[in-house]
């Protein structure tokens, strides 16, 4: 329990027939010839993706075996995936294999990425404007033009390509396309600590992030110590209110008398939530919910097609057919979309680009760890050390069924 499927180090299928039955539960017909070619071309793009990303680029001697290339029926992969069923190498081949192929038909049959371009528009909407660009191309956080808040860098960012939502799955426990929360993320830079936290202020004030809709699990703060800083503000406000001080001399001795590195987070616990995010990367990300809602194209084109109908003066019964459908078609599609937002000041951004802390690093991690869960012990074993595995692995099996016998 509490393992990932795709962790299993076989399967105990005993027979073709058997791997047959195992595909029709996991989903697919294997006698339809569109679930044939459907499932070939999974494995073939696994094929391409795991002689491309996981052997190629590194050093060790790697080959995928001639009957892992050129298998064209799935059932066989399966059946090969039992240690009884072939020879042991072959045994590893097929369960690598399984693996990125159960990760492809997640990815491929996430009815959500059907409607990504319609949730990326609407969630970039809530930013409309609040973005503010002056005659210098300096860009402001803000709606009200002598309360802008100061952006060093505003950033969309880029659709994830196919392998890397492959590669980012083949590394999560929970091996499922719902574990990517980070499809569409906004990264915003501030000048310094203090915009930082006026900028997430400012989110949460204007709604353009409604907090009841921040997925806890995975918000986290690596940048600033927010209990330090409000004890540190609350000084400077009391003062204010004394009259002691003015609002520009607030905002001056935030600039004078604050010390950065004080107010940083010295070893933020992130391994919970994402043990890729390196040590160095400082930044307040927050995943939140859009509650995505449009007209059901479906619903649009039969009503269309009713209306049709009449002006053409169709059989009463089609007419009332196509109305049937309507009343069980919904007419407007609802679901929540995951966006990401980072913030962080000019500084964490500068140190977040370069080092231990940069997304280069954060994807080669990724990639080592994605690469060990799939090829395991092909990385390690010799050809003798795999003739020796098979020969301990065909000896427990035969005594655990004498045992049950």
């Amino acid at each position: 329990m509490g393992k990932s499927s795709i962790d299993t180090p076989y399967l105990a299928i005993g027979s073709v027939e058997e791997a047959e039955y195992f595909i029709s539960r996991y989903g697919y017909d294997w006698s339809n010839p569109e679930h044939q070619e459907f499932l070939i071309k999974a494995y073939n793009r696994g094929l391409e993706f795991v002689q491309e990303q996981l052997i190629d680029p590194f050093p060790e001697r790697l080959e995928i075996p001639e009957p892992i290339r050129k298998c064209t029926d799935m059932r066989q992969l399966v059946f090969w995936a039992n240690p009884k069923a072939f020879h042991r190498k072959i045994q590893l081949w097929a369960c690598a294999m399984l693996k990125v192929c159960h990760t492809i038909l997640h990815l491929e049959n996430d009815f959500l990425i059907d409607y990504f371009q319609e949730a990326r528009r609407q969630i970039f909407e809530r930013f409309d404007g609040h973005l503010f660009v002056d005659s210098e191309n300096k860009i402001y956080l803000g709606q009200d033009k002598d309360n802008l808040i100061p952006l060093h860098h505003f950033e969309v960012k880029k659709e994830k390509n196919f392998n890397s939502r492959l590669i980012k799955l083949l590394h999560k426990a929970e091996n499922t396309s719902a574990a990517i929360h980070d499809r569409i993320g906004v990264r915003m830079v501030a000048v310094n600590f203090t915009d930082t936290v006026a900028a997430f202020s400012y989110l949460a004030k204007t709604k353009i992030v409604v907090i009841s809709n921040i997925a806890a699990t995975r918000s986290k703060n690596t940048l600033l110590n927010l209990d330090k800083y409000q004890i540190f503000m609350n000084r400077l406000l009391k003062k204010f209110s004394a009259g002691i001080i003015s609002l520009e001399e607030i905002e001056e001795q935030t600039q004078r008398v604050f010390n950065r590195t004080d107010f940083l987070i010295d070893n933020p616990v992130i391994q919970e939530i994402n043990p890729h995010t390196l040590g160095g990367f400082k930044a307040i990300q927050f995943t939140c919910r859009h509650l995505v809602r449009f007209q059901n194209p479906t619903y649009t084109r039969l009503s269309e097609l009713k209306e049709k109908m009449i002006r053409e003066k169709s059989s009463p019964h089609l007419i009332d057919e196509v109305e049937s459908i309507l009343e069980s078609t919904k007419k407007e599609m609802r679901f929540f979309f995951p966006f990401e937002i980072q913030l962080m000041d000019r500084e964490a951004w500068i140190q977040n680009q370069h080092g231990d802390a940069s997304h280069h690093e954060y994807k080669q991690a990724q990639l080592m760890t994605a690469r060990k869960r799939v090829l395991g012990k092909l990385l390690s074993m010799t050809e003798e050390e795999i003739e020796a595995s098979q020969a301990r692995l065909q000896a427990r099996i035969t005594t655990t069924q004498s045992n049950h016998s």
